[in-house]
């Protein structure tokens, strides 16, 4: 497989970017409402951010046990849907054309791949843990495939949405790019409309402006106050649970902004930031026994020692991969990994299965 990296350009800072373009279809008054109001990253979105980084790069240092397997899952599907022979276009920067050349959209595909068999995909990685639209129904995956195909030049784009958190895999094949740019212009011409159009939606989790907004805050008005009493049928209980994940995404949000505030004005009224130290950890673990080894046996130290799975193996996968190039042998990242779960495998063992509430 050739891998190529592209820098990201400017155009990935369009008004009507990919990632915008399916809350702005399901509420037009959030591209005024948001004007002017200043981005901020979540903890999570930081975690985003990095981890596209890692898929971006291939470096994964600094990576946690979690994090790092989930890198690994991503270059697992990368590795299936590529196949041999493909080229890949790392951070791809795309345009979607109107039928005047004017420039409807622009962004950034995290992966665009043009098979052996000369037909074209596009993998967009999810790292959240709220499972996302299906490829089928997601605008931002529609205006990526449509992007790709005005620049490599093709006629239909595999499209593939990939949640290695949740284990969300979702493939739709788009072939009609036209139907595909007649929506973005009618998503464009709602913004832009006279009238301010304001709907309270799933996509309140990621507008900035749900602070100000009054449709927001009439429909979660009723969350303010605590509930005398849950419903205890099935719907009422999962339309107050979607509910309840707005507010606790604005709670989150107003949770940052007053962290912020402390940060940059010492407090905030009567609040201040505690720091306490970082957990412990030892950085150099043959000279920590060395140190200690009058005091306990190799085996009881050892016993005590956690190994990260991902790194350990983005090593040996790095030291195979060289000692083959000098012997003058092609080892693929797959077929190295492959061997070395294979060696592993009798001493590898998952802790408890996580559980968590997702949608079907």
């Amino acid at each position: 497989m050739e891998q190529i990296t592209v820098q990201n350009t400017p155009s990935n800072h369009h008004e009507f970017g990919p990632s915008k373009l399916d809350m702005y279809r399901a509420c037009p008054g959030a591209y005024k409402m948001q004007m002017g109001l200043p981005d901020t990253a979540s903890p999570e979105a930081q975690e985003g951010t990095m981890l596209h980084e890692c898929m971006a790069t291939g470096k994964t240092d600094g990576l946690d046990a979690e994090q790092a397997t989930q890198v690994e899952a991503c270059n697992e599907l990368l590795a299936q849907v590529a196949g041999d022979g493909a080229k890949i276009y790392k951070e791809l920067p795309v345009e979607v054309k109107d039928d005047d050349g004017g420039v409807l959209t622009a962004g950034t595909c995290d992966v665009a791949i043009v098979k052996a068999d000369n037909t074209l995909a596009v993998i967009d990685w999810k790292f959240g843990r709220k499972p996302v639209t299906e490829v089928n129904k997601n605008m931002q995956l529609a205006t990526y495939a449509v992007g790709a195909m005005q620049t490599l030049g093709f006629e239909a784009c595999e499209c593939h949405v990939f949640q290695p958190r949740i284990h969300n895999h979702s493939v739709y094949t788009f072939m009609k790019p036209e139907a595909i740019k007649a929506n973005i212009r009618n998503i464009i011409a709602r913004c832009k409309a006279d009238n301010l159009l304001l709907c309270p939606c799933d996509e309140c989790a990621y507008c900035k402006a749900k602070g100000n907004c009054p449709a927001f805050m009439a429909r979660y008005k009723s969350l303010a106050v605590p509930q005398p009493q849950l419903p205890d049928d099935a719907e009422g209980l999962a339309r107050l649970y979607e509910q309840s994940l707005q507010v606790e995404k604005f709670c989150r949000d107003i949770k940052a902004a007053v962290f912020q505030y402390i940060s940059d004005n010492g407090s905030c009224g009567p609040y201040i930031i505690k720091e306490k130290p970082g957990n412990r950890e030892i950085c150099n673990i043959p000279e920590a026994y060395g140190a200690l080894q009058e005091m306990v046996t190799q085996q009881e130290f050892l016993s005590q020692c956690k190994v990260s799975i991902g790194g350990l193996t983005d090593m040996l996968v790095a030291k195979m991969q060289a000692n083959a190039q000098v012997a003058g042998q092609k080892l693929t990242k797959v077929a190295a990994k492959a061997k070395i779960e294979e060696v592993l495998a009798p001493y590898v063992q998952r802790g408890p299965a996580t559980r968590q509430i997702v949608a079907e």
